[in-house]
């Protein structure tokens, strides 16, 4: 492991790629601990994306409950990922790993239960008009829109709207949907200058040290930047933060892998020698590399020293497959 030193570099970074994995920014725990740590990182990077000239320096930011559980049917299970207040706004911000079109409904629902929450005790509903609300939702893997074309837009502002009068209702309510993809799309593969707004959407779309590293350097200057690595660094070597991304890899593999979706791999792709044999040699593939990859996350944890009845836990291997595991290392 790299030793302590007042300001990593390039190749320290490089070598920490090598060594360790890097857990994406997008990930609920990485983001929740990196923002809850600095707030006011927080506010800067809100007031990034309202496009607002409210002063960074005379803007006051409290952080509400971040864990508050959402307590409908289609809500069950789902926390707020960030909830913040700043002077008359109320801002929310969402990660979804998952595509946008899953999450939607969902997500506007509780915008409009969390709008209604600014109310105070006693106010009058027309209080509202002074108070601003903002649901941010960051979309870590949308590149496509509904008809399977390449997005050609990062930023989807969501209005009460009416279709008939033309008239927006209320422009002190509204979502802005932010696919990085696309962002990220821009920054490597166009001839285009981006703005401080939309880097901080690069960087959430890092996939190493490094390249977090270089991002940082059109955003802040060293200090900043160093601290920010810090903290990411810090999070990663998380053992509570490592054992639920392993676990979330775990789940999305056996999503990926089930029978359902390889069934539906196979009739797309038309396999040759027919669908009933693709579904077969799918599934038996499939089973094959979850096999090979839950041993890999097996012997990650291993190395992090995870306990091995957390292991047995996440990866539903027994102890003695995971002993058994251990003696390949």
């Amino acid at each position: 492991m790299i030793k302590e030193k007042k300001y990593y570099s390039a190749e320290d970074l490089m070598k920490l790629d090598r060594e360790k994995e890097f857990i994406p920014l997008t990930f609920d725990g990485m983001f929740k601990g990196l923002f809850k740590k600095d707030l006011n990182l927080l506010k800067d990077f809100i007031l990034s994306q309202l496009s607002t000239d409210i002063d960074s320096d005379m803007c006051n930011i409290q952080l509400l409950d971040s864990e508050l559980v959402k307590d409908k049917y289609n809500e069950y299970q789902k926390t707020v990922d960030i909830c913040v207040e700043m002077n008359n706004i109320l801002v929310n911000v969402e990660i979804n790993r998952e595509y946008f079109k899953n999450v939607e409904k969902r997500n506007f629902i509780f915008a409009d239960k969390l709008h209604t929450m600014m109310l105070q005790r006693g106010d009058d509903i027309e209080s509202l008009e002074n108070k601003i609300f903002v649901q941010i939702n960051l979309n870590a893997v949308d590149k496509y829109d509904d008809n399977n074309n390449k997005l050609t837009f990062g930023t989807d502002k969501v209005v009460l709207y009416g279709l008939d009068s033309g008239m927006v209702y209320n422009s002190n309510k509204f979502v802005l949907v932010k696919y990085l993809e696309y962002y990220r799309d821009v920054y490597y593969n166009k001839d285009e200058k981006l703005d401080d707004a939309c880097l901080w959407l690069v960087l959430f779309t890092s996939k190493s040290y490094l390249e977090m590293y270089n991002i940082l350097g059109k955003l802040f200057d060293n200090d900043r930047r160093e601290q920010f690595i810090r903290n990411v660094i810090n999070m990663n070597n998380d053992k509570a933060i490592f054992e639920d991304w392993e676990m979330e890899k775990l789940n999305e593999l056996v999503k990926y892998t089930s029978e359902k979706n390889l069934k539906e791999k196979a009739m797309k792709e038309g396999h040759d020698k027919g669908l009933k044999q693709g579904l077969e040699q799918g599934i038996a593939e499939g089973e094959r590399k979850l096999k090979e990859t839950i041993e890999e996350h097996v012997i990650n944890m291993i190395k992090e020293n995870i306990d091995i009845e957390v292991i047995s836990k996440v990866t539903n291997k027994t102890k003695g497959e995971i002993l058994e595991i251990k003696k390949k290392i």
